[in-house]
């Protein structure tokens, strides 16, 4: 391990002020801890007690994470470096299916794309954010495109209030093996389940932190979270996908869920081509097209004069006094040219 300490050295974005010793020690430490915890999370019955959630989290922060071919190398460093040529990509593969296992229980969904090499995996953060898919290849939308867009925005689609009733789009759960599987097709969109709690709201910060400080990641998280903040805008908005059964709240008020992904969206800066950027040009079609405008309209005079059962009832009787009204002017005009 000692001869490839400072391609070690190379990963961390800042300067490690520790001596070879001290260096090479902490990764050792590191990595045995990750094995076990590993272990743990896997088999919580063996290790009763354990706070496996918290040590997921700790595992998934961006500041606690450690080349992964130093886990590759030490996982099968005991028999040596001829033994580390002949068999790593086969330790690397057992290292992959613990941590694909482990991440299972951030309920966000976990799967390995086998095309994916272990070669490529920079951290164990990175893995988790390959493990989630499905946006590995960058969108293949034309860039004409782009020019279909309605909303004041290019990255803009309404909110999920206003997209039911002004365009009458259903909100369905999708089952997915990952959150970022979103789908929409003939006025329904289908969106993976997602729990709303304090541990989510910090894995999405550090993976969100992550694609941006690595310009090579597909920013497939920074996208999602920016597309659901669109969705969500008010509580009704929340309660309407947890009605889906899309969201699971599990924050204190329906105010923290309404302002769940809006807490990451200073830092969700989404570049110019994204996987969702297909969803966005129908969603935004689609509630601008000519049908819905009918819709549209119903949706307004439902909202402006019968919002209440008071204002309702006023509607009527204004109607029905318009067409007593017209009634009588009829019958006047009849009388006066027969009389």
């Amino acid at each position: 391990m000692s001869s490839r300490a400072e391609e070690a050295r190379s990963y961390y974005s800042e300067d490690v002020s520790m001596d070879s010793h001290s260096f090479l020690e902490m990764l050792l430490l590191d990595s045995c801890f990750i094995f076990h915890a590993f272990r743990l999370i896997i088999c919580p019955l063996l290790y009763s007690g354990w706070p496996s959630d918290q040590i997921m989290l700790d595992l998934l922060m961006l500041e606690n994470q450690i080349p992964f071919f130093v886990l590759v190398q030490l996982y099968c460093g005991l028999g040596g470096e001829q033994e580390f040529r002949k068999f790593a990509g086969a330790y690397a593969g057992t290292i992959i299916h613990y941590a694909v296992n482990s991440f299972t229980r951030c309920n966000m969904g976990s799967t390995w794309d086998d095309s994916i090499l272990p070669e490529q995996v920079l951290q164990l953060l990175h893995l988790f954010r390959l493990s989630l898919g499905p946006c590995g290849i960058k969108s293949t939308l034309p860039p004409q495109r782009m020019n279909d867009f309605m909303g004041p925005s290019p990255r803009y689609v309404p909110s999920v209030t206003e997209l039911q009733d002004r365009s009458a789009i259903e909100f369905h759960t999708r089952y997915s093996h990952s959150i970022l599987d979103i789908r929409f097709h003939s006025g329904v969109m289908k969106i993976p389940f997602l729990e709303l709690n304090d541990g989510n709201i910090t894995i999405l910060r550090n993976l969100i932190a992550f694609e941006q400080c690595c310009p090579q990641v597909e920013p497939g998280v920074t996208s999602y979270a920016a597309f659901i903040d669109c969705l969500i805008k008010t509580e009704d908005d929340a309660n309407l996908l947890e009605r889906s059964g899309i969201l699971l709240n599990s924050l204190p008020t329906s105010s923290d869920a309404a302002f769940f992904f809006s807490k990451l969206s200073p830092r969700a800066e989404v570049r110019k081509s994204t996987y969702l950027d297909h969803i966005l040009v129908d969603v935004n079609r689609y509630h601008n097209s000519k049908w819905n405008r009918w819709i549209r309209w119903y949706a307004d005079l439902k909202l402006n004069y019968f919002s209440s059962p008071w204002l309702s009832l006023l509607m009527v009787a204004a109607a029905v006094l318009l067409i007593l009204s017209f009634t009588q002017i009829c019958y006047s005009v009849i009388s006066y040219y027969h009389w």
